[in-house]
């Protein structure tokens, strides 16, 4: 479960969830599938900053629901060593 802002230090992440098998699922406008009991995942490779996640979530004779999260990827620092003369 995401939360309202997750944070990530990796660009690839795996989103895994459940919808209603029935239900048409997009995320940022591309179609997801989900098996037989609704479970889905789905990879995706974040950029620098927020990245913004739109589900919609359509079921047969109902109303479309639209859910937003984001997920800050923050670049991994350098680990530089620092040497000294004495």
């Amino acid at each position: 479960n995401l939360s309202e802002n997750t944070f990530a230090t990796s660009t690839d992440f795996k989103i895994l969830g459940n919808v209603d098998p029935n239900a048409q699922l997009t995320l940022n406008n591309e179609e997801v599938y989900s098996d037989k009991t609704g479970g889905f995942e789905k990879n995706i490779s974040l950029r620098p900053g927020f990245n913004p996640l739109i589900f919609k979530i359509k079921k047969p004779l109902s109303k479309e629901y639209t859910i937003t999260k984001q997920i800050f990827y923050q670049l991994p620092e350098n680990n530089q060593t620092t040497s000294t003369n004495l």
